[in-house]
């Protein structure tokens, strides 16, 4: 673990914390589980009085329960053992707060002689969404086998997409939801899905350029995040160092530098002409000490971004800066906005000048700030969301993004507990769709990126049988079946030309 090196800080830590707790006489929610069991351990008295007082039990979405939640329910159950829980194994997704899918699964070895009542019958999907669905979850190997059956008509088969391109496909589904719009879909009715919240930086551009309102639920929408902000004012900065707003942002994130330093040192830097002329004189008189230390880290940044020849490197330029180290200093989810940075700079990577990237993000802080004055009715809004907000939910259209490998299964998802877990989330988001189900992935990582990326390995172990197969250009034009016929040359290990390959990528299977 990443935080293994710091366990008896930790330790420590917890041991204060809980001191601190018992001198204030206060408790914290896990409290309320932990002592409670504690109680019924300690006190058999009171686990036998309070296990005759509840002569029923029934716990909803048992799947989602802790092993102490477990353990608390079953000790009130010993007396009368009459407990009725209702869950699905197949939804169990939430082991990153504790949850664990063996409550559910070993429930008939923990009351013995216990029933077990399957409810396969499906209200929501359509049959075709169904029989990829059941083909997906049956790949894991502890479960409760289960077939689900359709009441709903039949909608046509899920389409599987393979787009030229993260931003091809994003073009592809922001096509789509307007075509279903017209069509007389309510656009709250529309949903697009996806693993992590980097993943739909993309999409959330697209739909702002064509003026789509959307609801993002699982977290801050990609460029309202403090780092993405950070970051996009420094850029601005190597564009334009009068940016009074951008040295306001960005100077006191150095130590030793306030609010009040800052703004008498954005007077005199918003006086160069470019940021190769940055010179120590400028803060001369302002900053002592720890400022000035700190001044000497922020100035070799700036000096970095002077040399980036190309947005993709003026981002990497604040990634590789002690930017990061400042991340890494003050916040507990540092690896995220880390990664949220570097699928910054890949979607930079499809820019050829900085202006008309920042062209690109002004756009979208527009279009955000006059959609909110606008203030469009939630059934005018599509919903982006992740698949762990979106269980429980439906929608008539769902869109499952960026199904590639190395973004779902999540990288660190290396077991094969963490891989089924992985296959259930899978299976959620397929089974959110009402009628009009589409999956796909990009074939290469960034915009202008020639970063393979292919598949999900859930996408190669489908039936294909089951899904309607098609292709999107770079171009963001649906291609359907008609491929380019341009050979793609290949050579093997000793130099000798391949099998030639035709276009992109018919299908999963020729990878």
């Amino acid at each position: 673990s990443q935080f293994q090196v710091f366990a008896s800080e930790i330790t420590a830590l917890a041991a204060e914390y809980a001191a601190h707790k018992k001198r204030a006489n206060a408790v914290d929610f896990d409290d309320l589980l932990a002592n409670l069991d504690e109680l019924l351990v300690g006190h058999p008295e009171v686990a036998e009085r309070l296990s005759s007082q509840f002569r029923y039990i029934l716990v909803d979405e048992y799947q989602d329960t802790n092993p102490v939640q477990a353990a608390i329910v079953d000790r009130l159950a010993a007396v009368h053992k009459n407990i009725l829980v209702v869950g699905d194994d197949a939804q169990s997704i939430y082991s990153f707060r504790a949850a664990t899918v063996e409550n559910i699964l070993s429930f008939p070895r923990r009351f013995p002689g216990a029933r077990v009542f399957r409810l396969e019958t499906n209200y929501r999907s359509a049959p075709e969404i169904l029989e990829l669905a059941n083909e997906v979850i049956a790949k894991n190997e502890r479960q409760f086998s289960k077939t689900l059956r359709p009441s709903a008509p039949s909608a046509g088969k899920p389409e599987l997409i393979a787009a030229a391109s993260s931003s091809a496909e994003a073009v592809f589904v922001a096509e789509t939801m307007r075509r279903l719009v017209a069509g007389g879909l309510a656009a709250n009715r529309l949903a697009a899905l996806f693993r992590a919240t980097h993943h739909s930086q993309e999409l959330e551009f697209e739909l702002s350029k064509r003026g789509i309102a959307y609801d993002y639920r699982g977290g801050m929408k990609f460029f309202e995040r403090a780092h993405i902000k950070d970051a996009a004012a420094f850029l601005r900065l190597r564009a334009n160092p009068r940016d009074t707003v951008s040295w306001l942002r960005t100077l006191p994130l150095v130590s030793g530098i306030g609010e009040t330093g800052a703004a008498r040192l954005a007077e005199r830097l918003k006086t160069l002409e470019n940021l190769e002329n940055i010179d120590d004189a400028l803060v001369q008189g302002i900053l002592t000490g720890r400022g000035a230390e700190g001044w000497r880290e922020y100035r070799e940044i700036l000096r970095r971004l002077a040399l980036a020849a190309s947005p993709e490197a003026a981002v990497r330029a604040i990634l590789s800066s002690t930017y990061a180290d400042y991340l890494e200093l003050e916040y507990p989810d540092a690896a995220e906005r880390l990664e949220d940075l570097e699928q910054l700079a890949i979607f930079a990577g499809g820019y050829r000048d900085l202006e008309s990237f920042l062209a690109e993000i002004t756009l979208k802080d527009d279009y955000d700030a006059a959609n909110g004055a606008r203030g469009e009715k939630k059934e005018e809004r599509v919903v982006l969301s992740t698949i762990h907000q979106a269980k429980g939910l439906e929608w008539d259209a769902v869109f499952l993004i960026h199904l590639a490998a190395g973004n779902f299964p999540h990288v660190r998802a290396v077991g094969e507990d963490e891989l089924e877990e992985e296959r259930r989330l899978f299976y959620v988001a397929l089974t959110r769709a009402k009628r009009n189900l589409y999956l796909s992935y990009p074939l290469r990582a960034g915009t202008d990126s020639w970063e393979w990326s292919g598949p999900s390995p859930f996408l190669q172990e489908l039936d294909h049988r089951l899904v309607q197969e098609s292709r999107r250009s770079g171009a963001g034009t649906d291609e359907g079946t008609n491929f380019s016929e341009e050979d793609t040359i290949e050579l093997d290990e000793l130099g000798e030309r391949k099998r030639p390959r035709r276009g992109l990528l018919r299908d999963i299977s020729d990878l």
